[in-house]
C-alpha cells in the first residue's frame, strides 16, 4: 500500500516538464510546458481498485459462515454483522467520484493550484 501512494504521488509530481510547472500552476499552462494528464489515470485505477476490494470483503467469509454448525437466526445475525463491513462501499465509491472530480479539475486551466482545489472536492464528500 505505500509502494502504490508512493508510485503515484510519484507520477503525478513528475507528469510535467519542467518539474516546477506540477506545483505552479501558473507554469502549468505557459507554451513551454508539457503536461501528461494520463498519468493522473493511475489515481482513478487505485480508487476503483478501492472500491472491488471493499466490495469483495464482506462477501469472502459468507460460504464459510453458512456451512459452521449453528442456528439459522445466528448464522442470519452473524451474516448481517459481516454485511455492515459493506459500508465503506460507500465511501469508496464517493471518494471514486472526488478522484474523477480531482483529475478533472487539476487538468482545466481554471486550477488554482492542489491547496485551494481540493477544498471544494473535500466540501462535496
Amino acid at each position: 500500500m505505500a509502494v502504490w501512494s508512493l508510485i503515484t504521488v510519484l507520477l503525478v509530481c513528475f507528469s510535467c516538464k519542467p518539474l516546477a510547472a506540477s506545483f505552479n500552476y501558473k507554469l502549468r499552462y505557459a507554451s513551454t510546458t508539457v503536461c501528461k494528464p494520463e498519468l493522473y489515470d493511475v489515481e482513478n485505477i487505485f480508487g476503483y481498485g478501492n472500491i472491488f476490494v471493499d466490495f469483495m470483503l464482506p462477501l469472502m467469509p459468507m460460504p464459510l459462515l453458512w456451512k459452521l454448525h449453528m442456528t439459522r437466526a445466528k448464522k442470519i445475525g452473524v451474516s448481517i454483522v459481516f454485511a455492515n463491513g459493506g459500508v465503506p462501499l460507500i465511501k469508496g465509491s464517493i471518494a471514486a467520484i472526488a478522484i474523477v472530480r480531482q483529475y478533472i479539475l487539476y487538468t482545466s486551466p481554471d486550477a488554482a493550484g492542489p491547496s485551494w482545489d481540493i477544498v471544494q472536492i473535500k466540501d462535496w464528500m
